[in-house]
Order: C-alpha cells, then structure tokens, then sequence
C-alpha cells in the first residue's frame, strides 16, 4: 500500500496547526495557583513560553527546561524569567 505524499503533508501540517490552537491548563502544586500555556507557545524542551499564572493575576515568560509526560499529566519545569529567573514546577492537563 503506497501513501500519497499528499497525504502525509496533510497529516503533519493540520497535527502541527492544531497544535498551536488551543491554551493548556494546569496547576503550580507548590503556589496552588492555576497556569494556562496560550495559545501558539510551542512547548518543547528549550522553548519560550508564554503563559498566566493565576496566583498574581499576570502573564509570565519562561523557558521549559523539561517536560515529562505521564499518563494524567504532563509535568513541566519552568525558568520564570518574570521572577527572577525563578526555577517552577506545573502540573499540566492531559
């Protein structure tokens, strides 16, 4: 069975738009505050994001230093450049 090529172009570039579409929800454990990633931040290991932190109301930059996928949750660790480069940890929504 051949694949169309075509198709495999498809197959990635609506995986990769879609990705970028919708905000991710999670929580900090440790602030007990809820932190939603925007829309249209990659998150990947190395990465810039964006995201809302709701325990002071602000959006924040930091760079994902890791990220470890569970089966309920995705954990990220974070370098809050908004606080002084403050190392975070969040508990992200499967």
């Amino acid at each position: 069975m051949k694949i169309s090529p075509r198709i495999v172009t498809t197959i990635f570039a609506t995986f990769f738009t879609t990705s970028y579409c919708f905000a991710w929800d999670g929580i900090d454990p440790k602030k007990n505050s809820a932190i939603e990633i925007e829309a249209g931040n990659l998150v990947r290991e190395g990465s810039i994001i964006n995201f809302f932190d709701s325990a002071d109301g602000n959006y924040h930059t930091g760079k994902v230093l890791t990220m470890n996928s569970g089966s309920n949750a995705t954990e990220l660790t974070i370098e809050d450049f908004t606080e002084k480069h403050k190392e975070r940890f969040f508990l992200m929504n499967e």
